[in-house]
């Protein structure tokens, strides 16, 4: 069911609000609210991670309330009121392309993917246009708050983790597969058992999910080491099927060894929250400031280790999974920091 709110006519759905015009019927206003109802549903178990549908959810509430329309009464010019607004609240450009993204994605689902039936018996998409891709976003340069940690601190960060204790085995194993693979947070928490495939020479790989593709990549051999010790302190090394998550919660019982017999082998996987909570600890032990770093800039520090290692663009693009070398130049130029050399030189010519 949409998110909508208050009053609705009896028999209706929460898509319903006041009558939709005068020439509608209450039992035609009632079937177009069913079936954008259903469109919407749809659409909303289209998107598996439940972060997305929670979120989309939100926009399409906090739009509907601000503009008291339903949505095939949408104009450009009520997209771009909501936006005005959106800035009024002092949001991100960032929080506002989201919020934007989730309108688009709906009005992309119902001119492009959802139909139905026409009075004539006519299939047809549910709507003609999307408002949103009228209205001009926010721009925002993807790269310009990142951040990461410098190899001193990514040291002191691992080495603050416990690894004598069996959540220490586990937080030590997903944290430094952040910094060894350079996945993003979704990419590594929902790791299953099944993903990883080791070869007779020795070599493990793993298969990894994210933002609409998946590839096969080398698993790095500390962080394959690291799994297996926990899998194997937590007594699950012998039992582990391939649906199993790798990152499980713990309960309280599990946390020290020898007693690890309390572990709570329900296959939920550690959630993103989990993780930036466990983030957070992991830096104020370290004494770095965890206002600064999120589990994304692990991504950035893992980049920046390559590179130090002597790695070229175009591996660094291909360990990153970027689509083109540029977004690599951007990603690298921002994370870096670095100062333009030939300016430098010029600033000494000038002797300023």
């Amino acid at each position: 069911m949409f998110p909508l709110s208050s009053s609705t006519p009896a028999g209706a759905d929460s898509w319903s609000l006041p009558r939709i015009r005068p020439t509608l019927s209450q039992q035609q206003q009632i079937s177009l609210s069913q079936e954008w109802s259903k469109a919407f549903n749809l659409w909303l178990e289209s998107h598996t991670s439940l972060n997305t549908q929670r979120s989309y959810r939100k926009s399409w509430q906090l739009f509907l309330s601000f503009t008291l329309k339903k949505p095939w009464q949408i104009s450009k010019s009520d997209i771009a009121s909501w936006v005005s607004d959106l800035r009024n609240q002092d949001l991100s450009p960032e929080t506002i392309n989201l919020r934007l993204a989730a309108l688009s994605s709906f009005y992309t689902y119902v001119t492009q993917t959802y139909t139905h039936l026409s009075p004539e018996g006519v299939e047809q998409p549910l709507y003609h246009y999307n408002p949103v891709k009228a209205v001009p976003r926010p721009r925002i340069n993807p790269y310009g708050k990142a951040r990461c940690l410098t190899i001193d601190q990514a040291r002191l960060f691992l080495h603050s983790i416990p690894r004598w204790t069996l959540q220490g085995k586990r937080d030590y194993a997903i944290f430094l597969a952040y910094l060894a693979t350079g996945r993003r947070n979704s990419e590594i928490r929902l790791l299953c058992w099944g993903d990883f495939e080791p070869q007779e020479s020795g070599l493990v790989f793993y298969r990894w999910r994210g933002k609409g593709s998946q590839r096969q990549d080398y698993c790095p051999p500390p962080v394959w080491s690291a799994i297996l010790d926990f899998l194997k302190t937590s007594d699950r090394l012998e039992s582990v099927s391939p649906s199993d998550f790798i990152f499980v919660p713990l309960n309280n019982n599990a946390r020290h060894l020898p007693n690890v017999q309390g572990s709570n082998t329900s296959q939920s996987p550690l959630s993103s929250q989990m993780v930036c909570k466990l983030l957070n600890k992991y830096l104020r032990r370290a004494g770095i400031d965890p206002t600064l770093i999120t589990v994304h800039s692990l991504r950035h520090t893992a980049t920046l280790l390559r590179k130090e290692a002597g790695d070229d663009l175009h591996a660094i693009s291909s360990f990153l999974g970027h689509s083109n070398l540029s977004i690599t130049q951007i990603y690298l130029h921002k994370i870096e920091n670095r100062q333009d050399a030939s300016w430098l030189k010029v600033e000494s010519l000038l002797g300023l």
